[in-house]
């Protein structure tokens, strides 16, 4: 039986209130610290994970239920009004020769904020989207691995467009096509851990261990849930031991900065607008490490469609696309080495210095 714990893709700018929702349980599940203090799942018959609990909790040992988070996607995402033939005359547009040359370079507002300049090769670093699959867009950076957590076997094709979204951001190569990405020198591991707009815990904590056991550089987890699960929690210290770097979005409910976004070491972003002004749905608070584009995105939708998204979770990937670029330039360099020239670097948006808003500021891709 698969299970069900789930948290939330962070594609939406109208957030629900949080004592609107309703805390619900993964069905057939729980989590054990044991001995080791290392937290483990163990699947018990569907409706007595609470006799389970008190039975461990008796003995003295540590246990807790999973649980299960939603979100409603509203607005709908908006196609862009205009197929990618009509874009070719773009691609004439006279330039100095350091702005890409992908036909929807004019739509992309989100990139010329970020200093994106032009960009050749494919043998980068690579990242990792878990999310809800890919939609085989004609635009795409080469995929090194890929795996489906939800069913597991190794095709994560998706009819959800926001995964491929996501993964355009970050990684859409520099090739005179559709879009250009925050990194297109990087290659891609992509793993389904989403069914539609809902994430199973233990689906994500596989698809993390996949992409480190894959060699990725950066992982990108444009998702969140307001509960510290353990066990995710565990497998996200784990990958950060390994010396891999999280990026993850802050969260669309206009308060704290949510989890995985809010464990030390993770990455936490926030989003901006086309003023780069923070829009009231973005996480705060003391967790947020950079700010970056998340209202109206331009990204690919799957084969040759395109468009806009809103959210902590298109900001996501612009920082973890700056990671990967960085990784690529220096590829000895360590997540804290990286991390101190990305922070140096921001365009202080706010308060002078760190704000909880927008971190360290808006993040910009190294040249």
């Amino acid at each position: 039986m698969k299970h069900l714990i789930i948290i939330a893709l962070l594609t939406l700018l109208v957030c629900i209130p949080a004592a609107a929702q309703t805390q619900q349980y993964e069905l057939g599940v729980i989590a054990i610290r044991g001995e080791d203090g290392r937290w483990s799942l163990r699947y018990v018959e569907p409706g007595t994970e609470n006799m389970h609990l008190a039975s461990l909790s008796s003995t003295g040992r540590e246990a807790s239920r999973l649980g299960i988070y939603s979100i409603m996607q509203d607005p709908p995402d908006r196609p862009i009004p205009f197929s990618s033939p009509l874009w070719l005359p773009f691609v004439s547009q006279k330039h100095d020769g350091t702005i890409p040359d992908d036909p929807g370079w004019p739509l992309q507002w989100n990139m010329r904020a970020i200093g994106l300049r032009r960009q050749s090769g494919s043998e980068g670093a690579t990242i990792a989207v878990l999310d809800t699959g890919w939609g085989w867009p004609e635009d795409s950076p080469e995929i090194i691995a890929m795996w489906d957590a939800v069913d597991e076997d190794n095709d994560p094709t998706s009819t959800v467009e926001h995964g491929t979204h996501v993964a355009s951001i970050a990684l859409a190569p520099h090739n005179y096509l559709g879009l250009a990405g925050a990194c297109g020198e990087c290659r891609a591991i992509i793993v389904r851990v989403c069914q539609s707009m809902t994430c199973a815990e233990s689906d994500i904590a596989e698809g993390i261990q996949f992409a480190v056991a894959n060699g990725a550089s950066v992982i990108n987890l444009s998702l969140a849930g307001p509960d510290d699960m353990p066990y995710l929690h565990q497998t996200v210290d784990d990958a950060l031991e390994a010396g891999v770097v999280v990026v993850a979005a802050a969260g669309n409910y206009g308060e704290m900065v949510q989890y995985p976004a809010a464990w030390p070491g993770v990455i936490a972003v926030g989003a901006v607008d086309v003023n780069l002004s923070v829009p009231w749905t973005s996480g705060t608070g003391p967790h947020i490490a950079f700010a970056a584009p998340g209202v109206d995105v331009p990204g690919s939708c799957g084969q040759d469609l395109y468009c806009y998204m809103s959210g902590t979770s298109m900001a996501a990937p612009h920082v973890s696309g700056a990671f990967g670029l960085l990784l690529t330039k220096h590829p000895d360099w360590t997540p804290q080495q990286a991390y101190d020239l990305l922070k140096q670097t921001a365009v202080d948006l706010g308060e002078d210095g760190w704000d909880e808003f927008c971190g360290w500021g808006m993040v910009q891709v190294p040249q």
